[in-house]
């Protein structure tokens, strides 16, 4: 049997639906599909906010004002468009456009679009790469082999590739890529092990390889090198500087 909220929401429905078709206004269907698509866009809306209101990363926990703004941009926020696919294969794209409409403090309209993408891979061991990539028989480096269509000799694994981007637009303007994240993992299913990232030290070192970057995007490690080279420079004209000066002193003395 039916519960009294699934009673009341079908007759609420009902009657909305009657009231457009009497007034000539849209067909039954074509209003049943609108209702069936906004209440799919608010649905993921209000998942969106109850993950900002559960707060899984403690950002609020100690600063009310992060909280406060929190409520604001679910105020601002709309989910314009959501689509999910799935294949036999294994397959799976969600693709998501969030809007922020204008307000005092903010004054244009914010579009992020998030993507996300999953599919299926097959690789060989390094090993057996290498050496198909050394000889193999149609002729082919391997420079330009998509590993998903790596098959042949060797021990063939199945693994899996995530891509995650955000995108950023405002106004209706060109959109800007603010991230892209991809894992590319060994076996059909997420681990419980550690990511490995990819640029890591091939001997093995425990040196940290992300670098950091200071408040206008410049790499810190740039900058250090800017720095050295401004040090070179001023070390090389105080040499040259001491070197004049001892030669006219060197001079001075001769003509005495």
């Amino acid at each position: 049997m039916p519960s009294e909220l699934t009673k009341s929401v079908r007759s609420a429905i009902h009657a909305f639906v009657s009231s457009k078709a009497s007034d000539g206004e849209a067909l039954p269907a074509d209003v049943l599909r609108l209702i069936r698509d906004e209440a799919a866009l608010l649905l993921e809306r209000q998942l969106i906010c109850d993950t900002l209101d559960a707060d899984p990363y403690k950002l609020c926990e100690d600063d009310a004002d992060v909280r406060r703004q929190f409520g604001r941009l679910q105020g601002l926020m709309n989910v314009t468009a959501c689509t999910r696919t799935k294949t036999m294969e294994g397959n799976v794209a969600i693709h998501c456009v969030v809007e922020l409409s204008k307000d005092s403090k903010i004054k244009e309209c914010v579009r992020l679009e998030f993507t996300y993408d999953r599919s299926p891979i097959t690789y060989m061991d390094a090993k057996d790469n290498a050496n198909d990539d050394n000889g193999n028989d149609d002729g082919n480096t391997g420079d330009d082999c998509d590993t998903s269509m790596i098959t042949s000799g060797g021990n063939v694994h199945r693994g899996t590739r995530i891509m995650y981007s955000i995108d950023y637009s405002a106004d209706h303007g060109p959109k800007e890529r603010l991230i892209t994240i991809e894992v590319m993992a060994s076996g059909e299913a997420p681990s419980a092990e550690q990511a490995i990232p990819l640029e890591d030290d091939a001997d093995g070192d425990e040196e940290d390889v992300w670098e950091d970057f200071d408040e206008d995007g410049e790499s810190a490690s740039k900058a250090e090198a800017d720095d050295d080279v401004e040090k070179m420079d001023e070390d090389e004209a105080s040499q040259k500087t001491g070197g004049k000066e001892a030669q006219d002193g060197a001079s001075q003395a001769t003509g005495e």
